[in-house]
């Protein structure tokens, strides 16, 4: 009989130790994907940190250098045409015609296809027309090749009248739009 009990409490103790030892599988098991899930996570977290770090001072760069060519960016904006002034361009040009002593007019606008694909730049072709003298045409000619802004003048057309002593001044002109409203 005793050899029976002796027999139970090795069976009972082999059970509690097969019991305790696979809970304590289980636990330990538990606790290695969890540090394991941890690991990674913290992983995931420092790639995440070092790419917004590393997005970070691009940006900081890049405002850098906004702020430092600002200058250079805002005397370059000066030699195109925005949106907003392009009623005060026609009207500066038809004022140059005051200043050779004729009359420019603005005969036709083309806006033609944008040079980017944002549709940022645009150029606008102009045809301008003037009549006076000889030497109040080719005036006329110089102030528009003088004129501040980056203009090309693509055709030139100077005709005299076949009854009169006046002459008749065609030229065809393109200056660059930058649409401001295609950055925002």
């Amino acid at each position: 009989m005793e050899k029976t009990r002796t027999n139970k409490i090795v069976i009972t103790l082999l059970s509690v130790g097969a019991v305790t030892l696979g809970i304590s599988m289980s636990a330990y098991s538990w606790v290695f994907f969890e540090m394991q899930q941890t690991v990674t996570q913290i992983a995931n977290i420092t790639n995440e940190t070092q790419i917004l770090a590393t997005q970070n001072a691009h940006a900081q760069t890049v405002r850098r250098i906004v702020r430092d060519t600002q200058d250079e960016r805002s005397e370059l904006d000066t030699y195109f045409l925005i949106e907003d002034d392009i009623v005060t361009f026609f009207a500066d040009l038809e004022n140059l015609g005051t200043s050779a002593g004729v009359n420019i007019s603005v005969s036709s606008v083309k806006v033609g296809k944008p040079l980017d694909n944002d549709k940022f730049i645009t150029p606008l072709t102009l045809t301008l027309e003037s009549a006076g003298s000889l030497r109040q045409v080719f005036h006329t000619l110089a102030l528009l090749e003088a004129y501040p802004k980056a203009l090309q003048i693509t055709q030139t057309r100077i005709v005299q009248h076949p009854s009169e002593d006046s002459w008749q001044g065609t030229f065809a002109i393109t200056a660059i739009k930058i649409d401001t409203s295609a950055s925002e």
